[in-house]
């Protein structure tokens, strides 16, 4: 049998054996000898019987076919930067990080960098088939429709921990549009109608100075009490948030069906994007580090951050191509604390029908 056919199917102590035999027939008898014995070439002979001569027994074992040298393999310079950007921001795909970072090599030799290095995420189960609303949501004009959630902050391990010992603010009160993904938000030390109805004056009274016209605005809401109140319900009377979301708007708020938990998928969407990318990086250690980072990162949310769900563009360059004289100031609101606002925000409930006071700009 020929050599060839000898070494393919046998295991490396076989190969190494054969090749052992081979050089000593060859150092007996002669090259031409031992190729006609083994039916293989001549220069395969000379081979393993020169590794021999130069490096033992040892040169016989099976030796790796990978090239001495990679001229374009990722150099450890590049690596390093991928492996500190990955740890940085470990909730990010390749893809974000390419999107927002400068990486200096390609989208696999980026995932071989980060699966090398231990930091691939395990994946989550696949969830069932969605529909996707991409299209739908890209017919809704800027600010048609927007979605406002709550979302406590007490059950973050990170946050939560600087939230006691410095006292800060337990709950986000946040507003989304759907059609860019412009996102606003604020805190607040309790979770009520009170807060609500601030919250949604500081966010209508902005796009309003802003010259946004709310005119054709919906605003949705969960089934919270916050937003649809309780007892007042039951008198059929609005609460305040709905008074508010009125007198701005000239509609009622649009409440999701109760379970319908995916109809405000917008504003869960960025819940999850802010702790990931804020309340999970960030040491928010007063309030005041945790209102300058959080304006720093709601700048950074509406005018630079791509959204790739939205073909990798941002709140401010959807905005811009949809209504080319809109001011980009409208995406810039800084989140405070709702406890400091003026009450000229809210409206006056009396025995007759609400209505709000007169506006003026706030802090002013």
């Amino acid at each position: 049998m020929d050599y060839y056919f000898m070494v393919r199917d046998v295991s490396s102590a076989k190969r190494f054996e054969l090749r052992i035999q081979m050089v000593l027939c060859a150092q007996r008898q002669g090259i031409r000898a031992a190729a006609r014995c083994f039916r293989t070439t001549r220069n395969t002979v000379r081979t393993w019987l020169r590794r021999y001569q130069e490096q033992g027994a040892s040169a016989l074992a099976d030796q790796s076919r990978a090239p001495k040298r990679i001229p374009h393999k990722t150099s450890e310079v590049v690596a390093r930067k991928v492996r500190r950007l990955r740890k940085s921001f470990p909730r990010w795909s390749v893809d974000r990080l390419g999107a927002h970072f400068e990486l200096g090599c390609s989208r696999n030799a980026a995932h071989r960098i980060i699966k090398q290095a231990g930091l691939v995420r395990p994946r989550r189960k696949k969830p069932r088939h969605r529909n996707d609303l991409r299209a739908q949501k890209a017919r809704l004009r800027p600010f048609e429709k927007i979605q406002f959630d709550t979302k406590e902050l007490r059950d973050l391990p990170r946050y939560a921990r600087w939230m006691r010992l410095g006292h800060l603010p337990k709950y986000q009160y946040t507003a989304r549009d759907v059609r860019t993904g412009a996102t606003y938000f604020a805190f607040a030390q309790t979770n009520d109608g009170f807060q609500a109805a601030l919250f949604a004056g500081y966010v209508l009274y902005h796009l309003k100075l802003s010259g946004i016209k709310l005119g054709a605005t919906t605003v949705q809401t969960d089934n919270g009490t916050e937003f649809v109140g309780g007892g007042a319900k039951r008198n059929a009377l609005r609460t305040l948030f709905e008074e508010v979301v009125l007198y701005f708007t000239g509609r009622e708020v649009n409440r999701i069906f109760p379970g319908a938990c995916r109809s405000q998928s917008d504003v869960e969407s960025f819940h999850r994007l802010v702790e990931e990318e804020l309340y999970e990086v960030e040491d928010l250690r007063t309030e005041t580090e945790l209102l300058g980072k959080a304006r720093t990162y709601q700048m950074y949310f509406n005018h630079y951050r791509k959204n790739l769900y939205k073909g990798g563009k941002t709140p401010r360059d959807i905005l811009l191509e949809i209504v080319k004289t809109a001011s980009s100031a409208s995406l810039t609101l800084p989140p405070i604390r709702l406890e400091s606002l003026p009450l000229h925000l809210l409206p006056q409930v009396g025995h007759d029908v609400p209505g709000l006071v007169k506006l003026s700009p706030v802090g002013g």
